[in-house]
């Protein structure tokens, strides 16, 4: 496994590009088929047991919001949530989430937390998660909409079906890399 997270092809940025594109046009067809539906994503909600009863609650605003067509909405509250559902996911399994620095105990970033899981969850997941939302050099969407950046335009259908996808796929990956 790389150590470093930075390191990608040159053209990484066009290949996620393309593969966003690919799985936000396959979720749309899913739900706008209604073949994948809201109860589905509950679901997986209860199915997550170790998380807090506020990560249930804004899971279920952002499922609320996402199948309401409140896609701004949806995304800020889905890529908030995204660092607070990882961490206690890799909680429960056993890894710390707590770093020490000058004496004094604080919780990960979500730089710090990919890290964390680089060599154990599959490192190409990490790498993307990493571009996604940490990396200055790539869409670094959680800084991006955190700092009020993101173009109110952009927060649509398909940022927000994939945020979605992704904190679930996170919680599917991490259970089965510590299994």
């Amino acid at each position: 496994p790389r150590d470093d997270l930075d390191q990608r092809p040159a053209n990484y940025s066009a290949l996620a590009q393309r593969t966003e594109a690919i799985l936000g046009s396959l979720l749309f067809r899913l739900t706008s088929r209604n073949i994948l539906q809201e109860h589905h994503f509950y679901r997986l909600i209860e199915d997550a047991y170790w998380l807090s009863v506020d990560d249930k609650a804004f899971l279920t605003d952002l499922i609320v919001a996402f199948f309401s067509h409140r896609y701004a909405e949806a995304l800020h509250i889905g890529v908030a949530r995204l660092e607070g559902v990882i961490s206690r996911t890799l909680e429960y399994n056993g890894v710390p989430v707590t770093s020490f620095q000058a004496g004094e105990s604080e919780q990960r970033t979500l730089g710090g937390l990919l890290r964390e899981m680089n060599g154990t969850v599959d490192e190409n997941l990490v790498s993307y998660l990493n571009y996604r939302y940490v990396d200055p050099a790539g869409m670094n969407l959680r800084n991006r909409v955190s700092h009020g950046q993101f173009r109110y335009r952009n927060a649509d259908f398909h940022q927000t079906a994939i945020c979605l996808f992704d904190i679930f796929r996170l919680i599917s990956e991490i259970e089965t890399a510590y299994d």
